[in-house]
């Protein structure tokens, strides 16, 4: 399982585009699919996420507040949980993380200063689906 830090692809990005630059042709170019979850103040936009395994999920920080900083933390807050490590911050608006998902399971995480009752996510990787509410869905009584 791989992840990549946006700050240690800027110069690789930066250096691939000017290498692309007149070598694409005229032809419309072929965007990512990849999905995106947005980390706002309070949520993460979706908080359930299904994905083919090896996709590539990029969290992006969208929290334009005084004090944006968020986390994304590898948490097993339900039994069917698969295990996985990954521990990242997004220190200020616009940082992102990207994770691509090598096996099918259900990955759950949370904002390790809100924590799983205030703000949690889910990733169904494969052939799985979760559609029980999580426990920082409002229904169940959380959110912040």
């Amino acid at each position: 399982m791989t992840y990549i830090k946006r700050r240690e692809l800027l110069g690789l990005g930066v250096a691939a585009g000017v290498a692309l630059t007149g070598c694409l042709g005229d032809g419309d170019s072929e965007s990512s699919n990849d999905p995106v979850v947005s980390v706002s103040e309070t949520r993460y936009n979706p908080r359930n996420l299904s994905v083919a395994v090896e996709t590539t999920v990029t969290w992006v920080n969208d929290n334009s507040t005084i004090i944006p900083q968020h986390t994304v933390r590898s948490k097993p807050f339900l039994e069917e949980s698969a295990d996985w490590n990954f521990d990242e911050e997004l220190s200020e608006e616009g940082d992102e993380v990207s994770y691509t998902f090598e096996t099918e399971g259900l990955y759950t995480y949370v904002d390790t200063d809100k924590g799983e009752d205030c703000m949690c996510g889910l990733i169904a990787v494969g052939d799985v689906s979760y559609d029980d509410p999580l426990p920082c869905s409002p229904v169940v009584g959380g959110g912040c």
